[in-house]
């Protein structure tokens, strides 16, 4: 299981005390800059997990149905006898073949799309793991500067700055709030790495399927199930 970070364990202190005294330097316009930069956007972080959930769904689904419709081939494999000729028990097993290598080629289809949209998804959630991480480390540090602020090695300085009773009430719910955030982003973060390595565990099993258990399954019934289009695909 991913684990939720220690804020502000990695910022040195000069760090710290510098964005301290930035924000104390604002004086009353501290409690807005305080986590400013972060500009958190929970919406597209919702979004990107949607995304990569739908396709790893689909690829999913596709790979659950490819595997017992292959094996659906396995009771149609005998040689045909004259009675079944004579009952049209083989034309009802040419009418089954046919319909089920058709659904064999729009799965392999439909799983090609969602493989790629899946490595889309997954590329554009990487990229947005990057953002999310500089975003948790300026939280990390205007939070770790905003308790700097409020401890009694800054008490004299916030009265000159102005930042007492009600403005220092605010300072404290602000810190508060960011530290709220700061742990939403970690946890999305973790969101993100799960997502991540589900998508490629999928993805392997669709190229397991779709690379080696298919042409050996081709091999060994017999029948040209796929389409040249769906053939040229298999490698």
């Amino acid at each position: 299981m991913a684990q939720v970070t220690d804020r502000g364990a990695e910022i040195p202190e000069n760090i710290v005390s510098k964005r301290a005294e930035e924000l104390l330097a604002l004086g009353k316009s501290a409690v807005t800059d305080l986590g400013r930069k972060a500009g958190s956007n929970a919406a597209d972080a919702l979004k990107l997990l949607e995304d990569i959930s739908g396709s790893t769904g689909t690829l999913m689904d596709v790979n659950q149905k490819l595997i017992p419709l292959i094996a659906s081939f396995k009771d149609q494999s005998k040689k045909p006898s004259w009675w079944c000729w004579f009952t049209g028990e083989q034309l009802e097993k040419d009418v089954f073949f046919e319909r089920t290598r058709l659904s064999i080629e729009n799965l392999i289809e439909a799983g090609q799309q969602a493989d790629v949209n899946m490595h889309k998804h997954a590329q554009a959630l990487r990229n947005q793991q990057k953002l999310m991480a500089i975003e948790v480390k300026l939280l990390e540090l205007d939070i770790k500067a905003g308790h700097l602020l409020t401890s009694s090695a800054y008490a004299f300085q916030l009265i000159e700055a102005n930042l007492i009773d009600e403005e220092l009430d605010r300072l404290i719910r602000r810190i508060s709030n960011l530290e709220a955030m700061a742990t939403a982003a970690s946890l999305t973060q973790a969101q993100y790495a799960v997502a991540s390595q589900h998508a490629v565990t999928v993805s392997d099993r669709y190229h397991e399927i779709r690379n080696l258990l298919l042409p050996i399954w081709k091999q060994n019934m017999g029948f040209d199930l796929f389409s040249r289009q769906v053939a040229g695909q298999i490698h």
